[in-house]
């Protein structure tokens, strides 16, 4: 009995030791799932957090890398820009220092010098000039406009078509390149120095008309008037330039002297003006006439009566025009130089009627407000340009002094 009861209390034990094994067994495989399970989820957040870290790293370096391309592209079309800008400004110098004012480097038909009779083999073929002018200050003030200039061969008319020529107009120049009046102590212009006046033209890059014609000839100045315009096709100014001049008191002037002073200086200027008035009206451009008078037509001068009679004679024309010509915006004026230093500004008789006659020629010596000698060429070119262009579109019929005073004495 006593040994049932201890196998029994043994198996009880062994069973209890068994149980108790197998809870702890199965405690420990429970703990040790749950560490397992914990760590996996350690592992796998760990994994996932690396992989988020990794490819959050793997976006910041690829946008980093795009960073620096875009800063290296668009640093690439700034560069390129900029050498563009550079090229750009480049380029516009470069074309700047090619084309000045006044009318630039342009393919160009130059002018043959033309002539009622023959001046010599003068042609002048297709070529590309550059302008030479030194004044610049009003470049391109006549682009391609048309001015006719009696009187061109030399002297102020030189200087007027070079002029005009140096700020863009092409030129219609006319000259008697003859003997005009006789026992005078000056030269008389030369078929040589029309030339010269076409050459200095051509070397300003514009094109001229040169034709010997006597402003007392109408058929000549219509000749060269119609050249000019079939070759220009058109006329905007008018230059009435010519002019001669002889010394005597006033009873004594010889018949063909006074003749010839009146045909040439008064006559003249109004052959030229109804050779060019015409075509200058039928092409509706309105333009500009200016006669070149002269400061004996602004007041006396002894032994100019039959020169100063004329160019008093201008202004009555200029005035008598102005009125009539206004309507079609076209606009008359004259100019009044005093003596001039060209070959016909240096007469020597007028040195000698000073001398032989100082009581009567004090308005060749008196004091002027201005000093400085004679007035140079290009003084009065600059009024004339100024008064031939637009910025003087609102005068007309004015005597416009350029003599330093002298008509005020």
């Amino acid at each position: 009995m006593v040994g049932l009861v201890g196998l029994v209390a043994l198996v009880a034990f062994v069973a209890s030791v068994a149980f108790v094994g197998s809870v702890g067994f199965v405690a420990f495989v429970g703990f040790v799932g749950f560490v397992g399970f914990v760590a996996l989820v350690a592992f796998v957040g760990f994994v996932a957090f690396v992989g988020f870290v990794g490819f959050v790293a793997f976006v910041g370096f690829v946008g980093f890398v795009g960073f620096v391309a875009s800063v290296a592209f668009v640093g690439f079309v700034g560069f390129v820009g900029f050498v563009g800008f550079v090229a750009s400004v480049a380029f516009v110098g470069f074309v700047a220092s090619v084309l000045p004012h006044s009318g630039g480097l342009r393919w160009i038909r130059l002018g043959s010098v033309r002539a009622t009779r023959p001046v010599g083999p003068k042609e002048c073929e297709d070529a590309r000039l550059q302008p030479t002018s030194r004044w610049r200050g009003n470049v391109g003030r006549f682009e391609d406009k048309v001015v006719l200039i009696t009187g061109a061969a030399r002297g102020q008319g030189r200087a007027h078509a070079r002029r005009f020529a140096a700020e863009g107009a092409n030129i219609i120049a006319v000259d008697a390149c003859a003997p005009i009046l006789p026992d005078v102590s000056y030269a008389h212009a030369t078929e040589e120095d029309l030339r010269e006046t076409a050459r200095l033209v051509e070397q300003e890059g514009r094109g001229i008309v040169a034709h010997v014609a006597d402003v007392r000839n109408q058929a000549a100045l219509d000749a060269a008037v119609t050249e000019g315009l079939d070759r220009f096709g058109r006329l905007d100014v008018v230059v009435a330039n010519a002019g001669v001049a002889s010394y005597h008191l006033t009873w004594e002037v010889p018949e063909e002297h006074w003749a010839i002073v009146l045909d040439v200086n008064l006559t003249g200027v109004w052959r030229t003006v109804k050779a060019a008035l015409p075509p200058m009206i039928e092409a509706g451009n309105g333009g500009a006439i200016t006669f070149i008078s002269s400061a004996a037509g602004l007041r006396g001068y002894s032994y100019l009566g039959h020169y100063a009679a004329t160019k008093h004679g201008l202004v009555g024309l200029m005035r008598s025009l102005a009125l009539e010509v206004g309507q079609y915006n076209i606009r008359v004026n004259t100019i009044h130089p005093g003596a001039v230093d060209t070959v016909m500004g240096h007469d020597p008789d007028v040195q000698r009627i000073i001398a032989e006659d100082p009581r009567t020629t004090g308005a060749y010596t008196g004091q002027r407000p201005l000093d400085g000698g004679a007035q140079k060429v290009d003084d009065i070119s600059n009024a004339l340009l100024w008064i031939s262009s637009d910025e003087a579109r609102m005068v007309t019929g004015i005597t416009l002094p350029i003599d330093a005073g002298a008509s005020m004495r």
